[in-house]
């Protein structure tokens, strides 16, 4: 996009003249910027002779420049109607079947690109998922010689979130259906439910821990209907023992970023993706509501305090224990100093916790389950508190936090 282009679209946007006279400007000072550095690559005194980030003005165009393919303009009519979640599944097949792409594109080309365009249009072109979480997106043989599709996952895949990795696999499954490909058969070769149980507890026991704790029998149950293959290239130098040596599975070493789909998105988070299986229309995916989903290591508080404990890094403060009567809460929000993944306190809260939490902490919070990092709000309701003789109050400000 160049800087007229930029303004223009700028100019159409209803804002105040003193919002479009900031946006105009800082567009105009960007493009100058980027003038000059283009002008100094061009030297080739470094090691590469282009400027490598791009310029995106939302997110079609962030799409577009990240995968090289010209669909800014359908995409951002599609989002204008549709919303992301739709519009992904509209672009997917459309590229899938070949439009947009050189007349010379091969089926499992426009079908990788589909998948990668799909999930960035999903995590909003700000993650490297589609470009490094997805290794390969391949077509092969059942052992009918039935052609099918199978997704192969990297360990970058998890910065694209639990839900929004396993919906990889439900825009996997939309443009296989759109090209007319068979459904992936598991276990017609080897035993791949096994591998897949025994390869997750070693990744569980040796290499890292998930966010999520899951049955066995859950695992059986996805692999055995997934009707494309999740794949995934080996992170770790930890092998199987009872499975090696599998026709369909290249490695004999773990898979961590395939794990991590099947862990904490197709099964952990099962319950959100029937909802958006709903809204994608899908069919054949009636099963993922058989599963049991994330469960506790236990019943009661205690085990699940017991859970929490374990997870703590030595060092680290806890606040809370989970569901605690009376425990740590946050309220949610958004003000102009919070952006993704950040959570606003009042400041009084530093001065009672004696600053153990300052802006940029990073925290674990119990709901929704995520990490979280930390920003001072003061348009938000002080904290109330217990004090040391029993007395309940609310706090009114720092000043009366600081003598409290």
């Amino acid at each position: 996009m160049s800087e007229n282009d930029a303004i223009s679209r700028i100019s159409s946007i209803k804002m105040p003249d003193y919002y479009l006279d900031y946006y105009s400007n800082l567009s105009k000072d960007t493009y100058t910027i980027f003038e000059h550095a283009a002008f100094a690559k061009s030297t080739l005194v470094d090691s590469s002779g282009i400027i490598e980030p791009k310029i995106a003005f939302d997110l079609a165009d962030r799409v577009a420049k990240m995968h090289d393919i010209d669909i800014a303009d359908p995409l951002r009519e599609l989002l204008r109607i549709h919303g992301k979640e739709l519009s992904a599944l509209i672009i997917s097949k459309e590229i899938a079947l070949g439009k947009y792409l050189l007349a010379d594109a091969t089926l499992q080309q426009k079908l990788d690109l589909a998948v990668r365009v799909g999930l960035a249009i999903v995590t909003e072109g700000v993650t490297i998922a589609p470009l490094q979480g997805i290794s390969e997106v391949t077509i092969k043989k059942n052992k009918d010689g039935s052609d099918y599709l199978s997704v192969s996952i990297a360990g970058p895949m998890r910065s694209a979130g639990g839900t929004e990795s396993a919906v990889t696999i439900l825009i996997a499954d939309h443009v296989r259906k759109a090209v007319g490909l068979s459904k992936y058969q598991a276990n017609c070769f080897d035993d791949e439910t096994g591998r897949f149980v025994e390869e997750l507890r070693i990744y569980e026991r040796e290499a890292s821990s998930f966010q999520f704790h899951i049955l066995d029998e859950d695992i059986e149950r996805v692999i055995a209907n997934l009707p494309v293959e999740l794949d995934g290239v080996d992170t770790d130098p930890f092998e199987v023992v009872n499975h090696k040596g599998m026709t369909r599975i290249k490695t004999d070493r773990v898979r961590g970023g395939a794990l991590r789909v099947l862990n904490d998105g197709l099964i952990g988070r099962s319950k959100k993706l029937l909802k958006r299986i709903e809204l994608y229309q899908l069919d054949g995916w009636e099963w993922l509501g058989d599963l049991k989903g994330a469960i506790q290591t236990g019943d009661n508080q205690e085990d699940a305090a017991a859970k929490r404990m374990r997870e703590v890094i030595t060092g680290r403060s806890v606040l809370s224990m989970p569901n605690r009567l009376g425990g740590f809460r946050l309220r949610y929000g958004r003000s102009c100093n919070t952006g993704f993944a950040a959570v606003g306190i009042h400041p009084v809260i530093a001065e009672i916790l004696d600053h153990t939490i300052a802006v940029g902490t990073q925290i674990k919070i119990d709901i929704p389950g995520k990490g979280a990092t930390v920003a001072f709000v003061d348009s938000i309701d002080t904290p109330t508190v217990r004090l040391n003789n029993g007395d309940v109050v609310k706090i009114k400000n720092v000043k009366h936090g600081i003598e409290n």
